[in-house]
């Protein structure tokens, strides 16, 4: 079955199951969850979806967070705004289970999830201020990508956060050491920023299959004199640009490495 089958099926099975009812046990539907999740596994979409609605509606919130995932996946063409709508509600009921069971990592995961849909509008209508306090859930729950996050708002002072590096390294250490190559990123940004070239060296190269490290990496090289290397420059702008990245190719127009290497 394809896709874009299953998410319409899905959405159906969750519509009908708007109103959710709350069960007393500690862990409620999670049998019918695991139930549903071995047949997603399988591929049995359909089954799945009509398993995991059950058990979102006795109160799983993995149910719930999986409904999520499931529907807002692929590009707009496969959702539509009427399931992202669904995956939202679905998402905010993941948190509120998650919450009052207790389970931490589908609070992190939906509320990072939930904050992206509010940031791009997505079956939400947009709200930065919502998408931000969002973020904050998942980066206090631990998720790294909105700990990540978080940090570059604080280093960069947009939505909504005001400058604040001592916040944007805190948060961006958090998210390191969890391994996260956009946090890496960002703290090669910010240490070059601060005249730290070969720190930012360090934290580039643990991201550097990405085409935004590979760039900013190839930047370092040709701007600061302690780290001057113009073949490995052209060599990352390169392969920033190969992968698509238009400050890369832009770079890699104005830039004349023939004539940079006669004259060094």
């Amino acid at each position: 079955m394809k896709l874009s089958k299953a998410l319409i099926t899905i959405t159906f099975l969750v519509l009908l199951n708007a109103t959710f009812s709350f069960s007393a046990s500690p862990n409620p539907g999670h049998d019918l969850y695991l139930e549903g999740f071995e047949l997603y596994k399988k591929g049995e979409i359909n089954k799945a979806g009509q398993i995991l609605s059950q058990a979102s509606k006795q109160g799983s919130a993995e149910a719930a967070y999986l409904i999520g995932l499931l529907l807002y996946s692929g590009p707009p063409p496969e959702r539509g705004s009427k399931t992202d709508k669904v995956a939202a509600d679905a998402y905010a009921r993941a948190i509120k289970l998650g919450m009052k069971y207790h389970n931490n990592k589908v609070v992190r995961g939906a509320a990072n999830m939930l904050a992206k849909m509010f940031l791009r509008g997505h079956g939400v209508s947009k709200d930065t201020s919502r998408a931000i306090k969002m973020f904050f859930l998942g980066a206090e729950k631990g998720d790294a990508s909105s700990q990540a996050f978080i940090g570059f708002c604080y280093f960069m002072g947009v939505h909504g956060l005001k400058v604040d590096y001592i916040k944007a390294d805190t948060w961006l250490q958090k998210a390191a050491e969890q391994g996260s190559q956009e946090a890496f990123l960002y703290l090669g940004m910010f240490n070059d920023m601060n005249g730290r070239e070969l720190v930012a060296k360090e934290n580039l190269l643990k991201c550097i299959n990405l085409p935004e490290c590979q760039r900013t990496l190839g930047l370092i090289y040709l701007s600061e004199r302690a780290l001057f290397d113009i073949d490995e420059a052209e060599k990352l702008l390169r392969k920033a640009a190969a992968k698509g990245d238009k400050h890369a190719i832009e770079a890699l127009n104005n830039i004349d490495f023939q004539t940079l290497k006669k004259d060094q």
